[in-house]
């Protein structure tokens, strides 16, 4: 009896040392004592509730002694208050998943989505239904995050999707929609490339070239260089000598236009820039370089 009262007042004295309270937990649970246990880890809640490993052990002793309810009266607590904690959410489904109630799960996941998590909470939701060979629950599940979450990456990995099932309209469809809601966007570079590449896959190499055209037309010369690698590349393998000239020409536009971006007032790389649109012809672009080198130029400063 002295003990318990020494580990007690040691508690109160040391309640910030959370290690503590977990040792005392799990001596209870040693010993048997279930409810013993389930009052120390009340306790221990109360005093850091934000501690979201505390609840990963406390569901852990109920699942580890077979108390299923109990666990899940410790998980529905849990994610009541941390909802954006992804780990309670997982453990929690994953408990269901193990016991075979698939469709407990499902309404866990659902329940989780309402709170708009990343894509890697979405991406779990799409691995539960496709392990259950559900596709068009998951098809449908795809929707979602593009709409909550319109990031290149998410219509990518959508596109894909649907590409691995062998819905090419589908999958195309998917792209075009993204280049519509997202030409404008900072990743836009990524999402051209991915969709030029799922053209040339599909043998669709004039439809890719026009995808590397347009991008390199729309996203500004400092976000383009990814974009004109890859065509140069591209070119190197489909195109005709002149479409390989006009790449590479391209490609040195763009090194030029980002070193003038750089320092305007590079003289050599100017002059550099004008040689190659007098070597290509286009007249219209020098005359434009002549007048940016002269607007360029500081004023001379006045003699005195």
């Amino acid at each position: 009896m002295y003990l318990g009262f020494a580990v007690v007042y040691h508690l109160t004295t040391s309640w910030k040392d959370v290690s503590v309270w977990v040792n005392y937990a799990r001596w209870e649970e040693s010993q048997k004592k279930f409810e013993h246990a389930r009052s120390v880890w009340e306790r221990t809640l109360e005093v850091d509730y934000r501690n979201y490993t505390l609840w990963l052990k406390y569901a852990d002793m109920e699942m580890k002694n077979k108390f299923i309810n109990h666990a899940r009266n410790v998980w529905e607590h849990a994610v009541s208050l941390l909802h954006k904690v992804d780990q309670l959410w997982l453990k929690y489904i994953h408990m269901e998943e193990m016991l075979g109630n698939v469709a407990g799960a499902r309404q866990i996941f659902e329940r989780w989505m309402q709170w708009h998590p990343d894509h890697q909470g979405w991406r779990s939701y799409i691995k539960f239904e496709l392990r259950y060979n559900e596709i068009d629950l998951a098809r449908k599940i795809y929707e979602r995050p593009v709409q909550c979450h319109p990031k290149a990456d998410a219509w990518i990995h959508y596109a894909k999707f649907k590409l691995k099932n062998r819905e090419i309209a589908r999958a195309r469809n998917c792209y075009e929609r993204a280049v519509d809601k997202l030409a404008d966007d900072e990743e836009a570079e990524q999402l051209f490339v991915a969709f030029a590449e799922f053209e040339e896959r599909c043998k669709e190499t004039e439809r890719a070239r026009c995808i590397y055209k347009i991008a390199l037309d729309h996203i500004p010369k400092g976000r383009a260089e990814e974009v004109y690698k890859k065509f140069v590349a591209f070119e190197k393998q489909y195109g005709d000598k002149e479409g390989i000239n006009d790449a590479i020409v391209g490609k040195r536009r763009f090194q030029y236009e980002d070193e003038l971006r750089k320092n305007s007032l590079n003289c050599d790389i100017g002059f550099d820039y004008i040689r190659l649109e007098e070597s290509v012809g286009v007249k219209d672009k020098v005359r434009d370089l002549y007048e940016r080198a002269i607007s360029s130029v500081p004023p001379a400063e006045e003699k005195r």
